[in-house]
């Protein structure tokens, strides 16, 4: 979506042939230390409205705090294949 919205003539000529389930992202990784601090920058930065525009143009509209046993549909599905 970046790419297409910025680079659209980068994606010339490409064909989507197929789309794969949708699954969670990579969680972000940081360094050790307080989780819950993290966590609560990142759900303020979701609803600072000066970061807007920046989340607008990144096209970043929430952050989910996933449960650990939510990614384990990820190996499921490449077991499946």
């Amino acid at each position: 979506a970046l790419v297409k919205k910025y680079r659209p003539q980068d994606l010339e000529g490409l064909v989507e042939l197929v789309r794969s389930p949708q699954v969670p992202s990579l969680p972000y990784i940081t360094r050790g230390g307080n989780v819950e601090q993290l966590r609560e920058a990142l759900l303020k930065t979701f609803q600072d409205p000066q970061l807007e525009t920046v989340r607008r143009a990144l096209l970043l509209s929430d952050v989910s705090i996933l449960p650990a046993d939510a990614y384990d549909v990820i190996p499921q599905l490449e077991a499946s294949l």
